[in-house]
């Protein structure tokens, strides 16, 4: 799948998201625990994307610009305990806009979004990484999971 459709994917997730729970009637308040708590995961999606496009760029491809995948497989930095850190940063980014909205709906929304980019990271990312670096990328596979919350010991 060409990078432009990926990137539009996580976009469109993203505006529907927030135009969900602009524009339908399911405001359910808890303004102290939602906003923060959405903005909390829009943070840490922007710095897991942030560090994992550092990481790729450290030992991926000196010289990427855009999404472009990697030369080689990437397994250190954050990658080294995590598969996917830029597109769980993308799940979270989601998550976190659609808390922050407050809305009923575009909660629920977010639900078919996480198994919407679970789909997409399992069925077309790992598919596409296979291929291209195949039984390497399986021992990184038995090795790292795909995401965690938090790379300490």
């Amino acid at each position: 799948m060409p990078s432009k459709t990926r990137f539009a994917f996580w976009i469109i997730s993203w505006i529907l998201l927030v135009l969900i729970g602009v524009f339908t009637p399911g405001y359910i308040g808890y303004d102290f625990i939602l906003i923060p708590l959405g903005l909390f995961f829009i943070v840490y999606g922007l710095i897991l994307k942030a560090v994992s496009v550092r990481d790729l760029k450290k030992y991926g491809h000196l010289k990427m610009k855009g999404a472009k995948a990697p030369k080689k497989l990437v397994t250190k930095g954050i990658y080294s305990c995590m598969r996917h850190p830029a597109l769980f940063g993308s799940v979270l980014i989601g998550v976190g806009l659609s808390l922050a909205t407050r809305n009923i709906f575009s909660i629920l929304a977010a639900g078919w979004y996480v198994a919407a980019a679970m789909y997409f990271v399992f069925n077309v990312e790992e598919r596409d990484v296979y291929k291209k670096f195949g039984k390497k990328y399986m021992e990184y596979v038995k090795r790292v999971p795909p995401f965690r919350f938090w790379c300490g010991k």
